[in-house]
């Protein structure tokens, strides 16, 4: 059974900020570099610039990164939200057709984008640098095998090492970890 040690953990995370901290100038300047017109992306659905990166190519290889625009705005749950049940979720039951349209629309070219991806495998996915292309490459790191390591002890070990061929094997895998966590 591997343990979680939250001394190591913590020692790591302050060694970590120190290092962001100490090169802010470098990191400041990095930012800039990836604004509109020197190296980011206008993805169609959102609204504003967008650069991304692996480890390496981040300033004094930090960690992957993604920069993005702020985007003013209120939470879509405050537009659909029954204003008359503030305590659940409920769909607000005056909200405007029109609006109730657009939202959906929103949610469907969003959705629809990502189905146009086509991978042979269920897996992590990264960009290949020699021919440019996406595919595959490691297992999946999913929230809930995140969150069953971190919080609920479980075996490292016991998670997948290797991509999935099919649905059936990972959701093979999904009931595996349930049992061994129960």
């Amino acid at each position: 059974m591997t343990l979680f040690d939250e001394k190591i953990g913590d020692d790591q995370w302050e060694e970590w900020k120190r290092r962001v901290l100490d090169a802010k100038k470098e990191i400041a300047a990095f930012v800039a570099s990836r604004r509109p017109g020197r190296g980011a992306e206008v993805l169609d659905w959102f609204q504003g610039s967008f650069s991304w990166g692996l480890t390496e190519d981040s300033p004094q290889h930090f960690g992957p990164f993604i920069i993005s625009d702020f985007v003013e705005g209120i939470h879509l749950s405050d537009i659909l939200r029954d204003p008359a049940d503030k305590k659940r979720l409920c769909l607000n039951p005056q909200i405007d057709g029109k609006t109730l349209e657009n939202v959906f629309s929103q949610i469907a070219d969003i959705t629809l984008q990502l189905f146009k991806f086509n991978f042979d495998h269920i897996g992590a996915i990264s960009n290949a640098s020699s021919t440019g292309s996406w595919s595959v490459i490691r297992r999946p790191l999913t929230y809930s095998m995140n969150e069953l390591a971190t919080t609920a002890f479980y075996p490292v070990d016991k998670f997948p090492t290797a991509p999935f061929a099919s649905a059936g094997e990972y959701f093979r895998s999904l009931v595996s970890k349930q049992k061994t966590h129960l």
